[in-house]
This record gives C-alpha cells, sequence and structure tokens, in this order.
C-alpha cells in the first residue's frame, strides 16, 4: 500500500524532487521510500499535512497505529495465521 500511495503523492507533487522539498526530504529519501515501500513515521506525517490528509499517515506508516500493530502481534503470538 505505501508503494502505491508514494507513487500517488510523487505524482501529485510532478517529482521526486517536489515532494522531498515540500515535506523536507531528499530526493533520494522519497525514491528510497517508494521503492522499498517503507516510509518513516516522520515522511508519513510530512506528507500527510502536505497533502491536507489526502493521503493517511496511517495508511503510508501503519506502525503509526498502535491498536493495529498489537492486534497483529496478539493473533502472532496466539499463533493466527499472518
Amino acid at each position: 500500500m505505501s508503494k502505491i500511495l508514494m507513487r500517488k503523492a510523487v505524482r501529485e507533487f510532478g517529482s521526486q524532487d517536489k515532494l522531498g522539498a515540500a515535506i523536507g526530504f531528499s530526493q533520494t529519501a522519497v525514491r528510497i521510500a517508494m521503492v522499498k515501500g517503507h516510509v518513516s513515521p516522520v515522511m508519513a506525517y510530512r506528507i500527510h499535512v502536505a497533502t491536507k490528509g489526502r493521503y493517511s499517515y496511517l495508511d503510508l506508516c501503519p506502525l503509526l497505529d498502535a491498536s493495529r500493530q498489537l492486534e497483529l502481534a496478539r493473533k502472532h503470538v496466539n499463533g493466527a495465521p499472518k
């Protein structure tokens, strides 16, 4: 999901460099987040703010949703499928 949202955000801003400038990150950092599909909590929140919420920080970085992470951990510990 993060990869798709990052691609959309880059398209919206016009380039990786422009998105990076808008959120205070380098073009390289934006490219790495796109390729890996891993967005840091800070980058996710800054994209959320820069896009006025069109891209949710929770969708960009699920680690920010503690309740979701806790539920996944419970399922893992209890032997439920991932």
